[in-house]
């Protein structure tokens, strides 16, 4: 064969091929367009959930609870249970008189108390019927169990009474120097019940935002303790106090105030004076079952009249700063531990009390 035959063969076959291609290509393109068309909406109905497969995801949230548990309080630290913060607070409140018994509840209170006094005084002295005035140095231990009640009444209003246990060490010197006798040195002790006392407390006015609650309390002491020269287990008189307790919170902060008057029924023709009392103080709830406060009391005591004569000098100031801290050690019991000093001459050195309140219910009455 020539060699203008085979070229010629190869050219002819490449136009073939050439037109078969041409012809093939249209054909393929639309099987496979028409294969593909239909699978498009359901890949379209696909595309939010690939997107979303697409995103980086965040990590998951732990619950408060386990994020509490995977991140304990550093030593030291606590979660404050605020449920259990103001039952400590409401009660060291009640204790203080500054909150009622709520009707239906009752209290029992037995506390003991150590008093240390060493103080220059002045007291009344009677010489063949004659009254006057003499000077005492006084050095007296006292030892002092009370068992106080309180019953929570209807219409927010609460009763409450107690009687105290007395025992007295004490060294007092008396100068009769004004009654030209000289002086005399006593040392004694004694003991025995001192004067019961009767109250009742009625809610005067609920806090609001810019008023305070207001408890009114009037209370009866009698006579009914004994009385010497060296140890007096009562006052002597009967006396009538009326008062006012007022309270603002803030929390954790309550803040309290009182005043107190107090008068006394003359006897024998003495007359001891009124007094008036006030306080000013604050408790703050300090740990979930404990709170602390801190008060200060003064009163003043006007002069002693004997037969409507008033003796120069006997009139008195006493005040004390007082420090507490009180604790629920179990359900229905809370414990008190108070420590005051005195500020003025007339004011007892430092005493110490401990204050046990056991609450209960009482039976239902129908009113």
């Amino acid at each position: 064969m020539s060699l203008l035959h085979r070229c010629t063969l190869n050219l002819e076959r490449s136009v073939a091929m050439v037109v078969l291609f041409s012809i093939a290509a249209p054909v393929f393109a639309h099987s496979k367009l028409s294969s593909t068309i239909p699978d498009r909406p359901s890949r379209v109905e696909k595309l939010p959930a690939l997107a979303e497969a697409a995103e980086p995801q965040s990590p998951t949230q732990p619950p408060s609870g386990a994020q509490n548990q995977a991140h304990p309080a550093a030593p030291g630290q606590f979660e404050v249970d605020e449920e259990a913060a103001e039952r400590a607070l409401e009660r060291t409140l009640v204790v203080q008189g500054a909150l009622l018994l709520p009707f239906g509840l009752a209290e029992i209170q037995p506390s003991f108390s150590y008093t240390r006094s060493e103080l220059d005084d002045q007291n009344l002295a009677l010489q063949q019927g004659t009254p006057f005035l003499v000077e005492q140095d006084i050095r007296r231990n006292t030892f002092i169990g009370d068992l106080f009640f309180r019953f929570g009444l209807p219409f927010d209003s609460q009763l409450e009474f107690g009687i105290p246990y007395q025992y007295f060490d004490s060294k007092v010197v008396t100068d009769f120097s004004g009654g030209g006798v000289g002086r005399n040195e006593v040392s004694d002790s004694s003991s025995g019940f001192g004067d019961f006392r009767v109250g009742l407390a009625k809610g005067l006015l609920r806090e609001g935002l810019w008023w305070p609650n207001l408890i009114g309390r009037v209370t009866w002491n009698t006579d009914t303790g004994k009385t010497n020269a060296a140890n007096p287990l009562g006052n002597g008189f009967n006396e009538l106090s009326g008062s006012l307790t007022a309270t603002k919170r803030q929390d954790p902060l309550v803040f309290i105030g009182s005043f107190t008057y107090t008068t006394s029924f003359e006897k024998n023709g003495i007359d001891p004076g009124d007094a008036f009392n006030f306080s000013v103080g604050a408790l703050l709830a300090a740990s979930p079952e404990t709170s602390l406060r801190l008060t200060i009391n003064q009163s003043f005591v006007d002069k002693i009249k004997v037969d409507g004569r008033a003796f120069d000098g006997s009139d008195r100031v006493i005040a004390s700063l007082a420090f507490g801290a009180s604790s629920i050690v179990g359900h229905g019991k809370f414990l008190d531990l108070a420590a005051t000093a005195g500020l003025t001459d007339q004011a007892p050195d430092y005493s110490v009390t401990l204050t046990l309140v056991v609450r209960f219910g009482l039976p239902s009455f129908s009113f």
